[in-house]
């Protein structure tokens, strides 16, 4: 017979408790513990609350035990199952990327804009792919569309067409290894014959001195170098920039480029972008909450 030590009523709500240090919020605190269970009994959250006076068994309550004093420890949700919804796709992530954030939902939704009218052919570039979301969320819209993804890490790389096996199978993205617009990418532009270059960039852009007031969460587990660039956090989106302006020079194809920022980054941005692409249309765009997100630099070819 069930006790109530063991029913799954009972362990979501010591876990709850466990839980609330770290959240800061009892709902929460709460909606986590029944992911972590929800991962453990792989069964969804209407079948877990519906059952909740089943009892555990010995293996699946060491498992979540685990999950718990894992979680307790701040490893970040995301990586303890492995998984992260964006653009209403799950994404299989773990240590060797950086968790999807909502923001970046705001590239893709930019880019299905610009190719949805553009009348030419499109390719579109996506630039540190990280675990492959912006390729890959584009390429579930246009199964048809070209698509480039890039990362300087192998390891991204191999977490990136994993997601891209399991999520789009039939699309056309080509991932490889490069570093910004490096000398590889540039040949792989140049021979390519679409008439328009839809180029997105969600690069490292927080300053160094960040890691002093972020989450454990993030400062112990996310990967550094996904994260922070230099000083002012612009290292890596300056250097991006310029070797734009050179590309778009030689290339002399029309481009949209969509380069996600830090909001306080804004303003600087905005003069740099004006200066390199003098003859572009430069717009920055907000976030859901209305936060300065977004560069978007037109380079059109008459």
């Amino acid at each position: 017979m069930t006790t109530s030590l063991q029913s799954i009523q009972r362990t979501l709500r010591d876990a709850t408790e466990k839980m609330l240090p770290i959240t800061g919020d009892i709902q929460y605190a709460r909606r986590e513990a029944e992911q972590l269970l929800e991962h453990v009994m792989q069964c969804d959250r209407a079948w877990l609350l519906a059952h909740d006076q089943d009892a555990l068994s010995s293996t699946q309550r060491r498992m979540y035990a685990n999950l718990i004093g894992r979680r307790a420890r701040h490893e970040p949700l995301a990586y303890l199952v492995q998984r992260q919804e964006f653009c209403g796709l799950s994404f299989f992530v773990d240590k060797r990327v950086l968790i999807p954030r909502v923001e970046t939902q705001l590239i893709v939704e930019e880019a299905a804009r610009i190719v949805s009218s553009s009348s030419k052919s499109c390719l579109l570039v996506d630039i540190g792919t990280g675990s492959g979301t912006i390729a890959i969320s584009c390429g579930h819209r246009f199964p048809t569309m070209p698509i480039i993804a890039t990362d300087a890490s192998p390891a991204a790389l191999q977490v990136a067409r994993k997601n891209a096996r399991a999520l789009v199978p039939s699309s056309r993205i080509t991932f490889f290894q490069a570093s910004l617009i490096d000398s590889v990418l540039k040949h792989r532009l140049m021979v390519r014959s679409e008439s328009h270059l839809v180029i997105c960039a969600n690069l490292p852009y927080l300053p160094r001195s960040d890691k002093k007031i972020l989450s454990p969460d993030v400062t112990r587990y996310e990967p550094s170098s996904a994260l922070f660039s230099g000083e002012d956090g612009l290292r890596l989106i300056r250097k991006f920039l310029l070797q734009m302006r050179r590309l778009f020079v030689q290339d002399g194809r029309s481009m949209d480029v969509l380069l996600e920022f830090d909001p306080p980054q804004s303003a600087v941005l905005l003069k740099l972008a004006c200066e390199l692409f003098a003859e572009a249309t430069v717009i920055i765009k907000q976030d859901e909450c209305g936060r300065d997100r977004l560069l978007h630099i037109q380079c059109l070819v008459r």
